[in-house]
């Protein structure tokens, strides 16, 4: 066998079009060589579609727009007057329970002697262990006076020492 039957036989194997492209190809984009090469052609192009999607939209623009104080949502109101947004739904209420300040705050603050307690653990310095310590202390004196025992078993389950 000759060069030119086993490159034939080996042309017949290879399926060329599963082959992946070479590396040097760029590929063609569908909207290459739409924008002007020149600068002030290209900003006249520019120009005109702006002007275009400005006449497109030209009728949502005098349209008044209702000015408001803040940047914040407003209300969502009812013929009555009563707030009808998602978060003051019964189905909201019943499935979240109605908002207790007390009960927030109480979480915050078994929040927050959790996070001390991990503080603590965490902490390798004698000095800072202590501030922590006393401060988580100090929390549970002065803001749980009413849940002691609790906050005082929390720092117990998540404070570790050697």
């Amino acid at each position: 066998m000759n060069m030119s039957e086993i490159q034939k036989k080996v042309d017949a194997m290879i399926a060329w079009d599963e082959l992946p492209p070479r590396a040097d190809l760029k590929p063609i984009r569908q909207f290459d060589g739409l924008l002007p090469e020149d600068p002030d052609e290209h900003e006249a192009y520019l120009d005109t579609i702006a002007w275009v999607f400005k006449r497109e939209h030209l009728l949502l623009e005098i349209i008044p727009k209702e000015r408001t104080d803040s940047d914040f949502w407003k209300a969502e109101l009812d013929e009555f007057g009563h707030d009808t947004s998602a978060f003051n739904t019964y189905d909201f209420e019943r499935t979240h329970g109605a908002f207790s300040l007390y009960h927030w705050q109480l979480k915050k603050l078994c929040e927050r002697i959790r996070n001390l307690a991990i503080d603590f653990s965490i902490v390798k310095d004698e000095p800072t262990k202590m501030r922590l310590r006393a401060r988580a202390f100090e929390f549970i004196k002065t803001d749980g006076h009413l849940h002691k025992e609790t906050l005082y078993r929390l720092w117990l389950e998540y404070a570790y020492w050697e």
